[in-house]
């Protein structure tokens, strides 16, 4: 009889795959009044409510001044991918707006970065410029800004994305953008190649939320934070208790 033997080794090749369950965390379309505040309002399906300064509008605009905004977000061992579907054509060639992990619950724009004002704080924000350019600022208590292309590169319109890995001894972060044909060109952070990731010398463990940062005439369409969580060490150490007690039943199978 062989279906036995297929059986466990069926298990035994399933306790060593790689388990990875990807979840939304937060999922927000901003829907609501341009005359209306978003602090205060529920990240949509949440119970969770946005912090912003009073610029930023509930449909996803800074109105006259500049906007930030922030979701508070307990991080731990996983695959963070952070989206956020912009617009940058309605303000000025040096104005941008960004998507960012951060520590700060946000006053302004410095709280976000962290390093703007004299804040010493750990923090990964990427953004792209009214001029069509993409700026990335990480690490912790100092500002390692990289401005990573040409103006005129990318089109105003587009998919921010940050990917923070927390799986690793020493976290990484990588940034791409998505062009409305869903074309995904990663930025380069080390001034190594595209693609490269940014790895912090020191893990900021004080992050506590993702921010968000736009200048009057921008905006932000949708926004997504989901997580890939990563297996226990308890975990793989129950798969491979099953996988021990599998090849001990096909052993014996094996004696008799």
């Amino acid at each position: 009889m062989k279906t036995p033997f297929i059986g466990i080794f069926a298990l035994c090749a399933a306790a060593f795959t790689p388990i990875a369950h990807a979840a939304v965390v937060y999922s927000h379309t901003f829907d609501g009044s341009s005359s209306t505040a978003l602090t205060g309002t529920l990240v949509d399906g949440s119970s969770q409510a946005w912090v912003a300064n009073a610029a930023f509008k509930a449909d996803g605009t800074g109105g006259t001044s500049q906007g930030s905004a922030w979701i508070p977000y307990a991080f731990g061992t996983g695959v963070y991918t952070l989206t956020a579907n912009i617009d940058v054509s309605g303000a000025g060639a040096t104005a941008f707006t960004l998507i960012s992990f951060t520590n700060f619950n946000p006053a302004n724009f410095s709280t976000i970065t962290g390093d703007l004002s004299g804040h010493s704080s750990s923090y990964a924000s990427f953004g792209q410029r009214g001029a069509g350019d993409w700026d990335f600022w990480g690490g912790t208590a100092a500002n390692n800004s990289v401005d990573g292309s040409t103006a005129g590169t990318f089109p105003k319109v587009n998919t921010l994305k940050l990917v923070l890995d927390t799986t690793q001894t020493k976290w990484t972060v990588t940034a791409s953008l998505l062009n409305a044909s869903s074309v995904e060109v990663f930025a380069d952070l080390n001034g190594v190649s595209p693609g490269v990731a940014y790895t912090f010398a020191t893990n900021p463990a004080s992050f506590t939320g993702v921010g968000f940062f736009l200048r009057s005439g921008d905006a932000i369409d949708s926004l997504t934070l989901s997580v890939a969580s990563v297996p226990e060490p308890s975990t793989y150490a129950a798969l491979a208790g099953v996988t021990v007690i599998g090849l001990c039943v096909l052993h014996r199978r094996r004696q008799r």
